[in-house]
């Protein structure tokens, strides 16, 4: 990426590389992914379940799309929304990838499937692996009880290219965004450790706003990693959730409970969810066209409104001038 880009055969050369290592590493995915698989790799934690386990193959750092449970800084749970959020966190971030902007960098995110299973397989961020003196959390949050982390310049960074480039609007939410339900849930399954939890997360919470100031979607990280570059992560839901997979309690039309409540009365099978328990429809957001299509429609609008007003108003002058000069005319006579 960082190749000139000053003539049209710099771009041109540029986007060659870019697409031979892309291709290169979706290749190197697959390979990883069977090799796991064939037992070949062994995991980075094997103490912990199967399905945690993280494997580390020729540079990707491969992982289950599967919801591995209170380590990790999740808003929603289910193994069915963790695959979804992972279709959508590649979709995002191609979205931010094709923006370029210079000191915005992103990570090589590729989904196999295979045997059933989806696996994420990512570029790993210089210096993460060794330890947090090599690696800087500038924005976001890593562990569950962790309270938001904000830096000004990172801040004014995804203000630049997301907010201007994909137009997300800058928004307040918790410094700690986690539920109730969810925190509970985090404090039963800790007690061993609950008091050293409670008092680490008072003494980073001490001193700061109870809402924070965050452009992107509540799970986005931003990380200096130890090549000073800026990696941005987990952009799952970058867009807006579609409003008809909303419960009509929580602001949205309700529609799947309405058409839950038909298909229950009824002997037609039911594809509608009768409860929303595994948060898999959180998932369900606008696709990126939609929203640029929706945004360039209503700009349209805006701009021929404001030249049928900036036409009457001409239009106004001109007839206001006329009568001042016929009434001039008049008095003259």
């Amino acid at each position: 990426r960082e190749m000139p880009v000053e003539s049209l055969l710099d771009r041109i050369d540029r986007a060659r590389m870019i697409h031979k290592l892309l291709t290169e590493f979706g290749e190197a995915s697959m390979i990883g992914a069977k090799a796991i698989f064939d037992g070949h790799v062994t995991p980075m934690n094997p103490n912990e379940p199967t399905r945690s386990h993280v494997y580390l193959h020729n540079n990707i750092f491969f992982s289950r799309a599967v919801d591995a449970g209170v380590d990790t800084f999740k808003i929603t749970q289910g193994d069915k929304a963790a695959r979804k959020s992972a279709s959508r966190d590649a979709s995002c971030m191609g979205a931010l990838f094709k923006l370029d902007i210079p000191e915005l960098h992103t990570l090589a995110t590729v989904l196999v499937d295979y045997l059933g299973t989806r696996l994420v397989c990512q570029s790993v961020v210089p210096g993460i692996l060794h330890g947090e003196r090599t690696h800087t959390l500038l924005y976001g949050a890593v562990e569950a009880t962790s309270p938001l982390v904000w830096d000004k310049e990172m801040h004014d960074l995804l203000e630049t290219s997301l907010g201007k480039g994909l137009m997300v609007a800058t928004r307040p939410v918790p410094t700690l965004p986690l539920s109730d339900e969810r925190m509970s849930e985090i404090e039963k399954l800790k007690t061993v450790a609950l008091e050293a939890i409670n008092k680490d997360v008072e003494e980073k919470t001490e001193g700061k706003s109870p809402t924070t100031n965050i452009c992107g979607p509540i799970e986005v990280k931003a990380i200096r990693g130890s090549d000073q570059r800026k990696y941005v992560l987990d952009l799952t839901r970058l867009t807006p959730r579609d409003a008809n997979w909303v419960p009509k309690s929580e602001g949205g039309t309700g529609v799947w409970e309405t058409e839950s409540e038909k298909t229950s009365t009824t002997k037609a099978q039911k594809y509608i969810p009768s409860s929303l328990d595994d948060n898999e429809w959180s998932m369900a957001v606008l696709r990126p066209e939609l929203t640029s299509s929706l945004t360039h429609k209503k700009m349209t609008e805006w701009f021929q409104n404001k030249a049928k007003s900036e036409e009457k108003e001409t239009a106004l002058k001109s007839e206001s001038s006329e009568k001042t000069s016929e009434e001039e005319t008049e008095s003259k006579e």
